[in-house]
């Protein structure tokens, strides 16, 4: 289907001419009489209906018009999306149910008319994340990333700090603590679901192991 034939029929539906459909799509009024009569003849059906006092649409044309808007408007925003300058501010918030995805639709509902597209790159370790926001893939991304790890050019905040939940038996020795520290867990063994190893995470949970004596598993 012609793009282009179908913007010329939602412009002569909107402004009920030919000659003002024309001069709103910079063409000439035979060049908006073909595409139209190329898109009926595509669909088999009159879309607009001539009369002395301009033209409107036909019953199969007031049928097609809204899905002819939808088109054009998913046509834009496929444009949009591969083009930096024109596209919404592309966010990689990891995973749809963790503290980013939340943060962000908290943003949102608070600027709704924010133009955001998020992302999730949950298959991709931090080091691989922030390739994505240097090569322009993705314009942010909510990473835990040493200082030493971030190349030029990537600018890193400090914006989320995400507590852990830590699970425990009820006869364990530490249940009965309201909250933990990382040295607290020496000596302890220490499961992660859904952590891939070689572990990510800025390389958080390596100090913690390496320096706290924790015992982090990959079960």
């Amino acid at each position: 289907m012609d793009f282009q034939a179908l913007r010329t029929f939602v412009a002569v539906a909107e402004t009920g001419q030919f000659q003002a459909a024309a001069d709103d799509l910079r063409i000439s009024q035979q060049a908006v009489s073909k595409r139209v009569a190329a898109l009926e003849k595509h669909l088999g059906v009159t879309l607009l209906v001539r009369s002395s006092r301009g033209s409107r649409a036909s019953l199969d044309g007031q049928a097609f018009l809204p899905h002819a808007k939808k088109i054009l408007a998913a046509v834009e925003q496929a444009q949009q999306a591969v083009h930096p300058q024109r596209r919404p501010l592309r966010v990689d918030v990891l995973n749809r149910r963790i503290a980013p995805a939340q943060a962000v639709y908290a943003f949102y509902r608070a600027n709704p008319g924010t133009a955001l597209d998020t992302v999730t790159l949950a298959a991709q370790g931090a080091l691989d994340a922030v390739r994505t926001v240097l090569d322009g893939s993705v314009d942010v991304s909510f990473r835990a990333i040493r200082a030493d790890q971030i190349p030029p050019g990537v600018r890193a905040e400090r914006l989320l700090d995400n507590p852990l939940q830590a699970l425990l038996g009820p006869a364990h020795p530490l249940a009965g603590a309201d909250q933990l520290r990382p040295e607290d867990l020496a000596g302890h063994r220490v499961w992660i679901p859904g952590m891939r190893f070689p572990r990510d995470r800025g390389g958080f949970l390596c100090r913690v192991s390496g320096e706290g004596g924790v015992l982090v598993v990959d079960r």
